[in-house]
């Protein structure tokens, strides 16, 4: 009944549209966003988190010399100063995206750790439903090879 096409077409259909599934449900609400950067001399990076109001933001900033800056539209906000050895902050989110700026002012590498809380980008629930479609069409064309060839061809 079923060609040796249609049963390769299912199980590589079911596969990629059961990892689309997966990683859309996977993505609903807070997703936490930990990592660390190291910036070298003259350097500066900036981070933009974009979360719900009440959510816990932390980073800490390890190096020689730097400049650490916290613009919250909607709060708090920590002026541009310089800091040596280690500087931890801690905040609450406000209600818009809060801008972290960290610039290395000193010599040698500055670390820079993050823990964020962020909602996942709109963008990407559109590229998990295009992969849940693209194995629902793979499925549908092998289902397509079980179907019964009408005369002459």
């Amino acid at each position: 009944m079923f060609t040796k096409r249609t049963v390769i077409g299912l199980a590589a259909g079911s596969v990629i549209a059961g990892i689309g599934i997966a990683a859309l449900a996977g993505s609903f609400g807070l997703q936490p966003v930990s990592g660390a950067d190291e910036l070298e001399e003259g350097r500066s990076t900036a981070y933009t988190v974009s979360a719900p109001a009440g959510t816990e933001q932390s980073v800490t900033v390890t190096g020689d010399r730097f400049e650490l800056e916290l613009v919250n539209q909607g709060g708090m906000e920590i002026p541009k100063k310089a800091y040596t050895n280690s500087h931890s902050v801690a905040w609450l989110h406000g209600t818009e995206a809060a801008s972290l700026r960290v610039k290395n002012a000193g010599e040698g590498a500055v670390l820079v750790e993050y823990d964020f809380s962020v909602v996942t980008d709109p963008v990407l629930f559109a590229y998990h439903f295009v992969v849940i479609t693209a194995g629902v069409v793979i499925i549908g064309f092998s289902m397509g090879f079980s179907v019964r060839k009408p005369r002459g061809f």
